[in-house]
Order: structure tokens, then C-alpha cells, then sequence
């Protein structure tokens, strides 16, 4: 869901960025949108993507085509000098805890709204509903500061606390 709503909302989107998301889940569910022109993916741990391409090879076949370009580093540092660059930017994070703790604050989603063409989107993951609205609520009201619409999305996903995860 973390790649469908984004390309539902930004219609034809040409050139995406995921920061994170080293599984290549996303990146294997963006490829199959034939008018995107390039995937970037942004993941500061390159055994994360070694991992998931040796043992969950159906999850991280998106690395196979052609459009997809990885960079090894962090995300904040990759963003610091791009502007209006992508049509959708989705960060597929871990909890804000260690590396991760960088993608949840304003100063990082000033450089992603810096980095997206005018009408471009962002899709973050943003915790559970029933254990993290303190997380949610700071990461709304700073969003707000920045886009001209934002929401949050409740996903299914029996395998995360509390069997959901927030977009």
C-alpha cells in the first residue's frame, strides 16, 4: 500500500524515491507502474537489500529492473542538496529508533518537500494508531507546516504491533 497510494494520488508519476524499504517490497510493487521512468532507492544498510535478495528473492525482485537505482547512505545527507527532483518520495522506515530516528522530524521532511517537483507526494510510514499517537501527532502537525494535504492511512498488516501500521 505504501506504493499504490502514492501512485493513485500523483498520477503518472515519472521518478520516485524510497528511502529505506531495502527489502524491495516497495520498489518490486513500483515497477509494475510501466510509466515510471526511474526508482531511486535511498537504504543506509546494504545488507538489509543482500539479505532480502538471498533469501526473499520474490520480495526483493524489483532490484532487477532496470529503472532501479540503489544508494548506500543516509537519507537525510542524500536529500541535502536536491531539489525538485521527484514526483513521489516514500520513506519505508524502520521505528524511529537508531539509524531510522533521523526520518522522523521536521528538519528531514523540509529536504523531502524540497526534493519533490510542485505537485509531488510523500508517503511515510508513521507507526501504529493504538501505540504511537504521540509519534503520529508530532509527525501530522509538522507535515502539515510543509504540505498542502495530509492525511493518515491505517494498513493492515497482521505481522507489526497491534496488526497495523500507519502511513
Amino acid at each position: 500500500m505504501m506504493a499504490h497510494i502514492p501512485m493513485n494520488v500523483s498520477k503518472e508519476a515519472k521518478k520516485i524515491l524510497v528511502v529505506g524499504g531495502g527489502d524491495g517490497g516497495v520498489i518490486r510493487e513500483l515497477c509494475k507502474y510501466k510509466f515510471v521512468d526511474s526508482i531511486d532507492i535511498c537504504e543506509i544498510d546494504e545488507m538489509v537489500i543482500d539479505v532480502s535478495k538471498k533469501y526473499f528473492k520474490e520480495v526483493s525482485k524489483g532490484f532487477d529492473d532496470k529503472r532501479v537505482n540503489v544508494f548506500i547512505e543516509d537519507a537525510s545527507k542524500f536529500l541535502e542538496n536536491i531539489t525538485n527532483t521527484y514526483d513521489v518520495i516514500i520513506v519505508d522506515s524502520s521505528d524511529p529508533i537508531g539509524p531510522a530516528e533521523s526520518l522522523f522530524n521536521q528538519t528531514f521532511y523540509e529536504k523531502v518537500f524540497n526534493a519533490l517537483k510542485p505537485n509531488g507526494c510523500c508517503v511515510s510510514q508513521c507507526e501504529s494508531i493504538w501505540i504511537h499517537l504521540g509519534t503520529i501527532k508530532n509527525m501530522m502537525t509538522y507535515g502539515k507546516k510543509l504540505f498542502k494535504k495530509v492525511e493518515y492511512a491505517n494498513i493492515s498488516i497482521p505481522t507489526y504491533p497491534c496488526g497495523c501500521i500507519g502511513i
